[in-house]
């Protein structure tokens, strides 16, 4: 009890509905609180603010239901070849005998 004490958290009664039923506005604020007590053990790393989105700007869906536009390359595009796969990681040893010992069994 000491240490959720000294920790800021205070054991008590509590309306289940504000547990259960919580709005935008207190994930926001007790997400910047968790940020800002994390901050102070590792640090900040600085963004850049062109790349960030903000939480009011609307997000783009294509026909697929797919996010169109993301700061991060997809492994298939990176450098794409006229293959329509993407190129598969080779096992090592050990991932090789393994998969050939579950499919002896």
């Amino acid at each position: 009890m000491n240490l959720l004490w000294e920790a800021g958290l205070v054991a008590g009664a509590f309306d289940a509905d504000d547990l259960f039923r919580p709005d935008l506005r207190m994930y926001q604020m007790t997400t910047k609180e968790l940020f800002d007590k994390l901050k102070v053990i590792v640090g900040e790393k600085e963004t850049n603010p062109s790349t960030t989105s903000s939480p009011d700007s609307p997000t783009q869906i294509g026909s697929t239901g797919d996010r169109t536009s993301s700061p991060f390359v997809s492994a298939a595009e990176a450098d794409s070849d006229a293959s329509s796969e993407p190129r598969r990681m080779s096992l090592g040893p050990t991932g090789a005998a393994m998969l050939q010992a579950r499919s002896k069994v």
